[in-house]
């Protein structure tokens, strides 16, 4: 501005000098219109470029000022907001209740009286070496390591990073321990650390309440579990009592043993309530002294509902037979806080012990007499106890036999280490199932007979969240297609002819677990939709029984057929296929993965010399280079049938394959393998067998061990495939 001011003067003064020493201008006449110019013309173009420059700069000198004038009235403003400001964040940070600590490199600079409370300091000065040089306290991490300086998070802000930390902060004078939570972060300006601030809270009393309500949680669990363990205790006394027992409220009868349903002569309780008004009246239940009918409002439980504690002796009439029996009917009210809640009441038949008493009453003389019948009755009781352990006995081994499937699969652990192989074909089949197994994805397993789908369904299995629970294995081709749907969501009793029991599904076994769905390309067109149910809503019915049931299954299904080309064909609903094929792996045939052979052939020689006793070293080159070189339609379940078969025909230290492979169907390298489809070659595959074996399918030479099936499912094969008899004869 002082520039510009001086710039201006001078231009003026230069303009008024020019001025002054410039000739008189003419008055008259005209000014010369050649020669060189005058002085005075020389001025007037001088003057006349710098008027409108001293006009622009004063133009300029006085929008200067008037800037001037307005920076010097916002500055003024804005000392005033800072002033302002400053007083809000010096009255913010003392009304917060934690600690608030704002520090530059030479030491805390501002704090407010939560911060000198917490750590029992009088002033800033106590803490102006925070946390450094600090005599006042003592700091430890929670387990009892000491903090090092530049562990503080208040001095790694310093350093220009973000920390939040919990330590231990110990007053010297008095002792007392803070659980301190502290959160600090850098003052940047310009990228440049000037400072940092500090947030400290005590968390001591949070701990310390986390800490009881843990102890309140175990206490809880604690006391649940010792309340389920007498609740179980209770259930089995109260089936165990021989007597009727009956509980109830308001409603009517809420609960009621074995005992008391078959003194009613009603099969369950549903029946008990529903018919129980009735009952009275059915049974001719009459007082035991005045032979009266008895009314419904005198009943012991209607008493006892009135908080009364009574005991009836009652004659009661089988309404069948007409025999009379005497029952002894006990009951009390529940009461809590004052307040009848409901009643119990206990039916106990009398008769044979009123009787007995009447007799020795009446008839000493028969004394012995009645001890016989006493202990004709013992003996009886005897035998009903008996009875009954055997049936607990038949209930425990049916239990045993239902956990024991549940666990069978589980029991099987599998591992790649039990896949045999190396090839990079294989290598792809492990990577997708380390990938997929940790998930709840259905997983479609794809490949020929014999491949090992179902070994790695049970890799998928033991590596999955569900390793803990059953894998259920359903063979869709091996179940008879009547009982499949009763196999797969079980059954109610009396659902169709020959359901004398009720039946379990195999997807309620398989609940929180894993199921895997064989041969999942054989099961029934009706069946289908059903499956599409279970996997889109997760729940399904017995057969016979209008309940849905939930369940929390992860499916797995294996094939070896072309489940597209069966949706083509109307085979298989195309919305099950995609239903089933969320993650699809492919297992490649043996023929695929030829460099596999040799480890698979060495690692079954082995196994099956083990188990027979045997002591082979050696496989021959020609022997090697015949297996190697075979298509094996069979896959590795044909593999180890052939290694089965020279382990038993070798004598010697050297393996002898009496195979010779030379009616198999694919040869390797041939052109036909192009032409056949995986049906057909394992159709052709299956009758060269029967043919070997003359039909002949069970047994030892029979063709089910042959390929490696069993025979139910090879007779569903032959069935699926159209074979018949005279294919083969």
């Amino acid at each position: 501005m002082k520039k510009l001011q001086a710039l201006l003067n001078y231009l003026q003064t230069e303009l008024e000098r020019e001025t002054s020493d410039a000739p008189e201008v003419p008055t008259t006449g005209s000014l010369p219109t050649s020669g060189p110019p005058s002085s005075f013309q020389r001025l007037g173009k001088v003057k006349e470029k710098l008027k409108p420059i001293v006009e622009n700069l004063l133009e300029h000198q006085r929008v200067l000022e008037t800037a001037d004038q307005v920076r010097t009235a916002e500055l003024a403003q804005i000392q005033e907001i800072s002033r302002f400001q400053a007083a809000g964040l010096h009255a913010l940070i003392e009304s917060l209740p934690d600690a608030i600590y704002i520090a530059t490199k030479e030491g805390v600079v501002l704090c407010n009286d939560s911060a000198l409370r917490m750590l029992g300091a009088s002033s800033l000065e106590d803490l102006r070496v925070y946390p450094s040089k600090s005599a006042l306290f003592q700091f430890r991490w929670p387990d009892g390591t000491p903090l090092a300086e530049e562990e503080f998070p208040l001095v790694r802000a310093l350093r220009g990073e973000t920390a939040i930390e919990e330590y231990l902060a110990t007053a010297l004078n008095s002792g007392q321990t803070l659980h301190i939570r502290s959160a600090a972060a850098p003052i940047l300006e310009n990228g440049q650390v000037m400072g940092a601030i500090a947030i400290h809270t005590d968390i001591t009393s949070t701990k310390r309440e986390r800490e009881e309500l843990r102890r309140a949680y175990e206490t809880k669990d604690e006391l649940y579990r010792e309340l389920k363990g007498q609740t179980a205790q209770l259930n089995a006394v109260f089936e165990a009592i021989p007597d009727g027992i009956f509980i109830g409220d308001t409603m009517g009868i809420r609960r009621c043993n074995a005992h008391a349903l078959e003194l009613l002569g009603v099969t369950d309780l549903e029946a008990l309530q529903a018919n129980l008004p009735t009952l009275l009246g059915k049974f001719n239940i009459r007082w035991a002294d005045t032979g009266l009918p008895i009314q419904p409002e005198d009943a012991a439980f209607a008493r006892a509902m009135q908080g009364e504690t009574v005991t009836h002796e009652l004659i009661h009439t089988n309404p069948q037979t007409g025999e009379e029996s005497i029952h002894r009917s006990s009951a009390a009210p529940v009461v809590l806080d004052g307040k009848v809640l409901g009643a119990v009441a206990v039916n106990t038949d009398i008769t044979a012990s009123v009787m007995a008493r009447m007799k020795v009453e009446a008839l000493n003389a028969n004394l012995d007499r009645l001890v016989l019948e006493r202990t004709r009755d013992l003996t009886q009781a005897k035998e009903s106890l008996e009875t009954a352990l055997s049936e607990v006995e038949a209930l425990k081994e049916r239990l045993e036999a239902e956990n024991s499937y549940l666990h069978l699969e589980e029991e099987r652990r599998y591992s790649f280490g039990e896949v045999i192989g190396n090839s990079d074909a294989l290598k792809e089949v492990f990577r997708s199932i380390e990938a997929v197994a940790p998930q709840d994805t259905t997983v479609l397993l794809l490949g020929e007979t014999g491949t090992g789908k179902n070994t790695f369904a049970r890799a998928i299995h033991a590596r999955s969240g569900r390793k803990e629970r059953a894998l259920v294995v359903v063979n869709c081709t091996a179940l008879p297609g009547n009982l499949i749907e009763s196999e797969l969501f079980g059954r109610e009793k009396g659902a169709f002819t020959g359901a004398h029991a009720q039946q379990i599904g195999r997807f309620e076994l398989a609940d929180k677990g894993t199921i895997l769905l064989d041969e999942i390309g054989d099961l029934p067109w009706e069946l289908q939709a059903k499956l599409l149910h279970v996997l889109q809503e997760k729940e399904f019915s017995r057969l016979g029984s209008p309940r849905m049931i939930k369940v929390d299954v992860r499916i797995l299904a294996a094939t070896n057929r072309d489940l597209r080309e069966d949706v083509k064909q109307g085979r298989f609903r195309e919305d099950l296929y995609y239903r089933l094929s969320v993650f699809p792996v492919v297992i490649p045939p043996l023929r695929e993965r030829r460099e596999d052979i040799p480890l698979l052939v060495d690692f079954a020689m082995r196994k099956f010399c083990r188990n027979m006793g045997k002591k082979i070293e050696h496989i021959s080159t020609a022997t090697m280079h015949k297996l190697v070189n075979h298509a094996w339609p069979g896959n590795v379940r044909e593999l180890e049938n052939v290694i089965e078969r020279a382990v038993i025909n070798t004598s010697g230290a050297t393996l002898q394959v009496m195979d010779t492979f030379e009616a198999l169907p694919i040869e390797a390298g041939s052109g036909e393998t192009t032409s056949l489809s995986l049906a057909e070659v394992e159709r052709a595959h299956i009758l060269k067998v029967l043919q070997q074996t003359q039909g002949r399918i069970d047994g030892k030479n029979g063709a089910a061990l042959i390929l490696g099936l069993h025979p139910s499912t090879l007779r569903g094969r032959m069935r699926k495939e159209g074979i018949e008899r005279f294919e083969w004869i």
